[in-house]
């Protein structure tokens, strides 16, 4: 007995098949009983190479079997030399449509497809494999379209409930998705204000704060809102938009209430070893009444697998930001620059539901004033956990350098900061259709040459969260 293997492809093939035969058939004689192992892999696969020496004017039946296998380049190599001694065989081009599917590059499978069905319009098995290089493809109107015409021939039970699989993952897709949370926050330094109730100053030697000046403890409420929307061109190119919006409003501490939008847009790349994106971003911040930021620039990202488990992942910004006065909501001339920042980072899958990732992050600003230029170094790492009973838990712990330019001139040092911060969060699914309780927590300790800049703040948050 010669036993076949069953790969992915040929299941697939066989689910397809409206002609109701398999491509590869098992084949027995005598002495079946006498094996004692089923071979490995790599010994059904030579006995297959073998067999192009004995048959060698088969091509056909071949490159089936290799297709079989899983061995799709070496069928579509085999089929594309012996197109050229038979240019007008179907079974060749149906073949050659099949591998390169299955070698992911549908948008060249699909002009043999269309042919064949514009020499023949009856032939349901290659409208439904063109349904699959459409769909493939990311044209899923067009896949849509064929799926149901193939559907109206009344094709066998297999084949229909085949094609109703393909309808309902494609149903499944979602382009648009929103995420919503409201809950509740507690801050016991609203203002980062200083440890310390005096600092020293060039001009006045130690000075002793005012109240309003040191930490401030208050409570409020958050809302976050986002929306994403992608629009994929074809199955490597995407365009990805995503809007956001975040208010945190305190009950006494009205000048820190904060208002924050962001928007990104633009292009995404799947490459065969690659992901890109390369959006223009946009940022506004409002800090009490008043505008306090603007931002706009690139943020291009760029991820790599390096294998099952580790992605190398990396990225950039460069914006051009200002700064608003709160009297006059005039742009601070003084202050206007540009932002920079770069990072690199791994992340290795633990299981399918947990990993860790580490990585670096290098920063600049850039204003008129070099008292408030500084280079930015830090370091970062996420370990993110899936938890019986539908809980998840993500810690991310960090410490970031500032190291400022010059000395600004009211104290006697120049700045520099190390701010560790932990943040941690526990979230519990509540059902099934995206909502979820997010317990939040986060520690900030800035530790600074500068008496005024030093201070610890702890944030408490709780939230109902919803996945739409």
């Amino acid at each position: 007995m010669k036993p076949a293997l069953p790969p992915r492809a040929i299941l697939l093939m066989a689910a397809c098949c409206l002609t109701g035969q398999a491509l590869a058939q098992e084949k027995a004689g005598p002495g079946a009983g006498d094996f004692k192992a089923t071979p490995t892999a790599e010994e059904v696969q030579q006995a297959v190479l073998d067999e192009a020496a004995a048959a060698a004017d088969d091509y056909r039946k071949l490159a089936g079997q290799l297709i079989a296998l899983g061995l799709y380049q070496e069928a579509y190599d085999l089929l594309a030399e012996n197109l050229k001694k038979n240019p007008n065989d179907i079974e060749t081009r149906f073949l050659m449509g099949l591998a390169l599917t299955e070698l992911d590059r549908p948008d060249e499978a699909i002009p043999l497809f269309e042919q064949l069905l514009r020499e023949n319009p009856n032939l349901p098995r290659v409208r439904l494999e063109l349904a699959r290089a459409y769909n493939a493809n990311a044209q899923f109107e067009q896949a849509r379209a064929q799926f149901q015409a193939v559907k109206a021939l009344n094709p066998p039970a297999a084949v229909g409930e085949n094609i109703d699989r393909f309808l309902a993952a494609m149903d499944a897709q979602r382009f648009w998705s929103a995420r919503l949370s409201f809950g509740f926050v507690h801050d016991d330094n609203v203002n980062a204000g200083p440890s310390s109730s005096s600092v020293l100053t060039s001009a006045f030697g130690l000075v002793t704060l005012d109240p309003p000046s040191l930490p401030r403890d208050d409570s409020g409420w958050t809302l976050s809102a986002s929306l994403n929307h992608v629009y994929p061109r074809s199955r490597r190119f995407a365009w990805q938009t995503t809007a956001s919006f975040v208010r945190t409003d305190y009950s006494s501490v009205s000048d820190y209430d904060s208002d924050n939008i962001a928007i990104s847009t633009g292009p995404t790349w799947k490459l065969p070893r690659y992901v890109v994106s390369a959006p223009v971003v946009y940022e506004n911040m409002r800090l009490g009444d008043d505008r306090y930021s603007s931002a706009w620039g690139l943020a291009p990202q760029v991820q790599h697998p390096l294998n099952e488990r580790l992605m190398l992942e990396a990225g950039a910004v460069a914006q051009a930001r200002k700064y608003y006065n709160t009297a006059t909501a005039t742009t601070r001339s003084d202050r206007n620059g540009g932002v920079y920042a770069a990072h690199a980072g791994l992340r290795y899958s633990l299981d399918e539901t947990s990993f860790v990732q580490a990585g670096y992050r290098l920063s600049r600003e850039d204003t008129r004033q070099a008292y408030l230029d500084f280079t930015g170094h830090g370091v970062f790492a996420t370990y993110l956990k899936g938890l019986p009973h539908g809980l998840t838990l993500v810690v991310q712990p960090s410490v970031a350098r500032n190291g400022y330019d010059a000395r600004e001139a009211i104290y006697p040092k120049t700045r520099t900061d190390v701010i560790y911060t932990l943040n941690i969060n526990l979230a519990k699914e509540l059902n099934k259709k995206g909502l979820s309780l997010a317990l939040g927590y986060t520690y900030t300790k800035s530790d600074s040459s500068l008496d005024i800049n030093t201070y610890d703040r702890n944030q408490v948050t709780l939230q109902l969260v919803g996945v739409f």
